[in-house]
């Protein structure tokens, strides 16, 4: 089971999910994939993070995007 951690800033009102591993990983880019939703890449492309802007003011089910496996979202370039 891959783990992950959830981090929470009230006062930027921003969530990030860290994948398990991926502590100390090389940020290579960071994309737009939804409104108010990024994903941090590596450089390989794999996704190692999710940031959730205006997080307080958004319906985000963080329990189904672990469900559903982070690792398997798409990110458009």
């Amino acid at each position: 089971m891959r783990k992950y951690t959830i981090e929470y800033d009230a006062e930027a009102d921003a969530a990030y999910i860290r994948l398990g591993d991926s502590k100390g990983s090389v940020v290579n880019e960071t994309v737009e994939f939804d409104d108010d939703m990024l994903a941090d890449l590596d450089p390989n492309g794999n996704v190692i993070g999710i940031e959730i802007l205006n997080f307080s003011k958004r319906k985000v089910a963080v329990n189904e995007l672990i469900a559903k496996g982070i690792e398997n979202i798409q990110v458009a370039k």
